[in-house]
């Protein structure tokens, strides 16, 4: 699509500080340092309902996006 990387970059840097391993819930943000303290607390969401989610480097949010991947991994 062309976007600029510079682009790219300020918006990965805004939303995640870089972490690959970010997660925001419903307005409330984690930085974790571990793939399986990520997926606990994605997982432990969802299973109370929460689909309000946005997932690593750059936030993709569960609700809108989740029928694009396999699963949270």
């Amino acid at each position: 699509y062309e976007v600029p990387a510079g682009l790219l970059y300020s918006v990965a840097k805004v939303e995640s500080e870089l972490n690959p391993l970010a997660v925001n819930i419903n307005g409330n943000s984690w930085q974790f340092t571990t793939k399986e303290e990520a997926r606990d607390k994605i997982k432990t969401a969802i299973s109370q309902g929460v689909t309000n989610i946005d997932i690593g480097i750059m936030q993709i949010n569960w609700r809108w996006h989740s029928k694009n991947f396999a699963g949270i991994e």
